[in-house]
């Protein structure tokens, strides 16, 4: 995963409440993405903390993006139905799912002390790259697609006009004939 995919998940996941971090104040999203870097390097195949107590998946106790550690292992079982560390650490490598469990770890004050990055700053390294991909992520998302693009020219609302009025479905070629008011004898129309 690159850090462009962790900034779309970190967009959809984290909203836009601010964070107040030693550089001034960033949207945690962009924090979040930055924390991803420093614990993971945005690799949401990452697998953590080797040999510490607890729950552990042959030894790592810590997966994914966000590194979400097995002492959240409540939660880790709700979400996947298991109490198997190993299931805990599959489901934490879609990068999704790591970053609702983060959500959920961050709590709804928002608490980043979870994250050992966050306490030492480790993070603050990776900020500015967060900063860009989450920028190019949103000015990537109001891009329109081709599709987009298609679907929003008049050839196409004009096709929506004609399917609105008379309940018909056309080709594209009978679309182009009757909106520059050309007949086109292979005409056929299906009505609904």
């Amino acid at each position: 995963m690159a850090i462009q995919d962790c900034a779309v998940v970190a967009i959809k996941t984290f909203g836009t409440r601010q964070v107040t971090t030693p550089r001034g104040v960033f949207p945690l999203r962009v924090v979040m993405v930055a924390i991803a870097g420093a614990e993971s390097s945005w690799n949401n195949g990452s697998q953590g903390d080797y040999g510490l107590s607890g729950p552990n998946c042959h030894g790592y106790t810590s997966w994914g993006l966000w590194q979400i550690n097995s002492v959240h292992s409540a939660y880790l079982t709700r979400m996947t139905g298991s109490s198997n560390p190993c299931d805990w650490a599959t489901w934490l490598y879609d990068p999704a799912n790591n970053a609702t469990a983060a959500l959920a770890v961050l709590g709804s004050n928002l608490d980043l002390s979870a994250w050992t990055t966050w306490n030492t700053g480790a993070y603050l390294k990776y900020l500015s790259q967060a900063q860009d991909a989450v920028n190019a992520a949103l000015a990537s998302a109001q891009q329109p697609t081709g599709i987009t693009k298609i679907l929003g020219s008049p050839e196409i609302q004009f096709f929506s006009l004609i399917i609105g009025a008379v309940g018909t479905v056309l080709t594209v070629d009978q679309i182009f004939a009757k909106r520059n008011g050309h007949s086109n004898r292979r005409q056929v129309t299906r009505t609904r």
